[in-house]
């Protein structure tokens, strides 16, 4: 399912013809793409709402899911040296931020506690003997997309529209008292960049 449909585009444009259809489809399809690339998420279904299986190899107590915000984790499974399924993870033994996708493991999961002589307190540990993910299948449900990616998507669509229209070169026309200046592709290219970068892989780590 796209995020930005023909229909919804052409609102946004205030086309009302049905003529460049087809043209303006596969506009959208590219920016789909290049949208999801330059974000490092799936080419097919990014920023989409889905549930999703993967498998995850990190050697530490944090990771970032591929897709986010999400709305929930379903499951977190170890998998085994003989790449077999171990026993899912206990809901409390680990949180997540919906938002950002960020996962963490509990530091009180690896048991170890140690009495801090000044204070006389007991104090976890947080010390490379951390519980780290390892191999693990991550279950879980990715939210629909906030509006401003579907706004960006919009104005990817604007700029591809317009090159196709406009003479190559051209900068500016008038006519009478009226006059447009076109954006040029740096820097419409800056400011879609500008506003994708808080959803970019890793962004909320």
């Amino acid at each position: 399912m796209a995020i930005l449909t023909l229909t919804e585009y052409k609102e946004w444009a205030g086309i009302t013809g049905t003529g460049d259809d087809a043209r303006l489809q596969t506009l959208i399809d590219y920016a789909h793409v290049a949208m999801r690339r330059y974000c490092g998420r799936s080419l097919t279904d990014g920023f989409e709402s889905a549930t999703r299986t993967e498998t995850y190899e990190v050697d530490a107590s944090e990771l970032v899911l591929k897709e986010w915000p999400i709305t929930s984790i379903t499951s977190i499974t170890p998998i085994l040296d003989d790449n077999t399924a171990g026993t899912a993870l206990d809901s409390t033994t680990y949180h997540v931020d919906l938002a950002t996708g960020v996962v963490s493991l509990n530091g009180g999961q690896n048991g170890r506690a140690f009495t801090d002589d000044s204070t006389s307190g007991v104090v976890m540990s947080d010390w490379s003997w951390r519980p780290n993910f390892g191999r693990c299948t991550i279950v879980y449900v990715s939210a629909a997309p906030a509006d401003d990616i579907e706004m960006v998507l919009c104005r990817m669509v604007d700029g591809m529209y317009a090159a196709v229209r406009t003479p190559a070169g051209l900068a500016s026309q008038s006519l009478g008292n009226w006059s447009v200046t076109y954006a040029g592709a740096d820097q419409a290219a800056m400011a879609q960049a500008s506003l994708l970068a808080p959803y970019r892989s890793g962004a909320g780590l």
